[in-house]
């Protein structure tokens, strides 16, 4: 077993709410960012699964010093960057959670216009926009 899989193995059972199964085709990117200290060092991360609950892909990073809101932005933005699918993503078949009211209020408050931004983020990101 590699140290990869003892990992995932780790998030598996340290975390009920991801094993949880989604609907459909549906597919969630549970996301966090967090630094230490106001502001500090911080980190962000995520785990990707698909609708059986299989992690399609983990990413961890560190993204410098960092207040906690813009780490967890950053998480957000992130999880955009790996998806695999604007339209995906627009038709709600992906879902990004992240336990940041901020990040959460941030990307639902600004209904069709932030989505807007979220996706030419996107879309500038991946070379198409």
């Amino acid at each position: 077993m590699s140290l990869a899989t003892q990992g995932v193995e780790k998030i598996l059972k340290g975390d009920s709410l991801l094993k949880k199964k989604m609907s459909g085709d549906k597919l969630k990117f549970n996301v966090d960012g967090s630094p230490r200290g106001r502001p500090g060092l911080a980190g962000i991360g995520g785990v990707f699964r698909d609708s059986e609950g299989k992690v399609v892909c983990l990413f961890s990073l560190s993204v410098g010093i960092q207040d906690s809101n813009t780490a967890e932005i950053l998480a957000f933005r992130k999880a955009c960057e790996l998806c695999d699918s604007v339209q995906r993503l627009a038709e709600g078949n992906i879902q990004i959670v992240s336990d940041s009211m901020v990040a959460v209020s941030w990307a639902n408050s600004m209904d069709d216009f932030g989505a807007f931004l979220i996706f030419t983020q996107f879309l500038t990101l991946k070379g198409i926009f």
